[in-house]
């Protein structure tokens, strides 16, 4: 029951879209790409923190995108 809460309350607004969208997409995608560079026996600290960068800022557009393209229009029509 607190997680719905938790959901409904942070798809309100772009800040909570970015947390939900780095939870559920970024880490995950990053924790894949970096097991799989740990097994190519390419990774290095360089490659980690890029990646890291790469899969947090591909969540924040991702969120912002979905935000304004999506959820925004959804919620001044239910406002209307």
């Amino acid at each position: 029951m607190h997680v719905r809460k938790l959901i409904k309350e942070a798809s309100s607004s772009l800040l909570g879209h970015v947390a939900l969208f780095e939870v559920a997409f970024s880490a995950p995608l990053f924790l894949i790409f970096l097991g799989q560079s740990y097994t190519e026996g390419t990774l290095t600290v360089s490659w980690a923190a890029y990646l890291l960068l790469l899969w947090a800022g591909m969540g924040a557009v991702g969120a912002a995108a979905f935000w304004f393209i999506v959820s925004l229009p959804l919620i001044k029509r239910t406002r209307k």
